[in-house]
């Protein structure tokens, strides 16, 4: 960066706040001659002009010169065919881009937020990848489309800083109920967007035409016991198939792959919740009582999770125990473990781990993603029931066992979890709008040249 340029944008940035045309003056024209005095017979090139005053900040003609370029190759990647709009339109935006920037990034410097080198970098390391590449090839990319490194280092920076500002905001404005996401599910767009589908086996214990009300009821308790036999883990596979229980009829078949909307009203508020091979009855109807086991589900929305049941002690330096100590200790509880004695009970005398400690290490269900990498890459490799030798994490030292495995169907909360990351996102972009154009209206903007034409330098 030339000295002119930097001295050019400290002179606006302490004289602004007269707030009088002096300061035009002086950006435009006096500068030359201020820097002729000091650099005494140097011969002077004049690098920038200043086109807009933003609060306390100067929008540059080269900036500008580089917003309308962005924008131009913008149109440039369109389709074919794709009507260009007209200049001044174009003009315009960019110069409204620089502006709603210019306030944001004045917003984040007076909250201290900052984006250091090393958020920076990871972020960079971020796009590259989405791009299959690496630092060094993308910077070989952007050299190639005619695009300095540092510049769009700090383009990217700037992005960030706007993208923190408009998050520490907006976020906490907007709240998304239970009521809206359910409300979206059974709408219609909801049902298209997610087409999950599914696969429902059905068992009928017929009630026949004409039975009597002592009839009914016995049937009902029939019913009733089958459902307590399902519940205690009898196979509903074996209940399909058979014909008769006691002297009552049994009809069994598969309703085959349907979408919610395809799905007959007698189950449709069941089976959308129901988790693979999960059994819902006895549901009454005039032709009988129905039981129902959710087969399979497949589509986009559909989540099948890996979980694991486990155990651990963990063992924490502190002031008093160091590093050494620690893994000594750990070292002697995994002996005793190994010798027979009870993992809970050591786990309740030894384990620094409030939350664990009391339920004798006990971690309750989990998905591997919900620990760290270490924790889970040993959770991973262990048989079941198998101890493992102590290891480290951030937190400490720890012993490990796995109780159970099981591949649990998350799909329900998936849905969940998608369908309100939607409906956040549309209330996040409008509550934007609505913000942009509030802090646009009441941000001190001067324009200095009316002429926003690119730079013929």
């Amino acid at each position: 960066m030339k000295a002119e340029y930097i001295v050019g944008k400290w002179l606006v940035g302490n004289i602004f706040k007269v707030k009088q045309i002096l300061v035009c003056v002086l950006l435009l024209g006096g500068l030359a001659s201020v820097m002729n005095s000091a650099l005494v017979s140097a011969e002077v090139e004049w690098l920038d002009r200043g086109i807009v005053i933003v609060e306390d900040d100067v929008i540059l003609q080269s900036q500008f010169d580089q917003q309308l370029k962005t924008i131009e190759d913008n149109i440039k990647n369109r389709p074919r065919g794709t009507r260009r709009p007209p200049q001044d339109m174009i003009e315009k935006q960019a110069l409204e881009n620089l502006i709603l920037e210019s306030i944001q990034l004045q917003m984040a410097d007076r909250r201290g937020i900052r984006i250091d080198d090393e958020e920076l970098n990871k972020a960079i390391e971020g796009i590259a990848r989405q791009n299959n590449m690496t630092v060094a090839e993308f910077k070989m990319a952007l050299q190639a489309e005619g695009v300095n490194y540092l510049d769009a280092r700090e383009r990217i920076r700037r992005e960030m800083l706007v993208s923190r500002v408009q998050q520490w905001t907006l976020r906490n404005r907007i709240a998304v109920s239970e009521q809206e996401v359910e409300s979206y599910l059974n709408s219609e767009e909801g049902q298209k967007r997610l087409l999950t589908e599914y696969l429902v086996s059905h068992v009928l214990l017929v009630v026949p035409t004409g039975a009597s009300v002592e009839e009914l009821a016995a049937i009902e308790r029939e019913a009733k016991k089958i459902a307590a036999e399902l519940k205690q883990g009898a196979s509903f596979v074996e209940l399909s198939r058979e014909a008769v229980r006691g002297s009552y009829a049994i009809r069994s078949n598969d309703l085959g792959w349907r979408k919610t909307i395809e799905i007959p009203s007698l189950f449709v508020k069941q089976v959308p919740g129901m988790k693979v091979g999960e059994v819902v009855g006895p549901i009454q109807s005039p032709s009988g009582f129905h039981f129902i086991q959710l087969a399979q589900k497949r589509g986009a929305a559909v989540h099948m999770v890996d979980e694991v049941l486990a155990r651990h002690i963990l063992l924490s330096p502190n002031e008093v125990r160091g590093e050494a100590e620690t893994q000594q200790l750990a070292q002697s509880v995994y002996a005793r473990i190994k010798k027979g004695e009870d993992f809970a009970e050591l786990a309740k005398q030894f384990s620094e781990d409030p939350g664990s400690a009391r339920e004798g290490g006990e971690l309750g269900w989990a998905s591997y993603d919900k620990y760290v990498a270490e924790f889970s890459a040993v959770a991973k490799q262990l048989s079941i029931d198998e101890v493992s030798r102590p290891f480290k994490t951030q937190f400490g030292w720890h012993i490990l066992q796995v109780l159970e495995r099981r591949n649990e169907d998350r799909s329900m909360e998936y849905q969940h979890n998608q369908i309100r990351r939607l409906i956040f996102n549309r209330k996040y972009e409008e509550e934007k709008f609505n913000w942009l154009r509030k802090i646009r209206e009441e941000a001190f903007v001067e324009i200095l040249e009316q002429d926003t034409q690119p730079s013929t330098e």
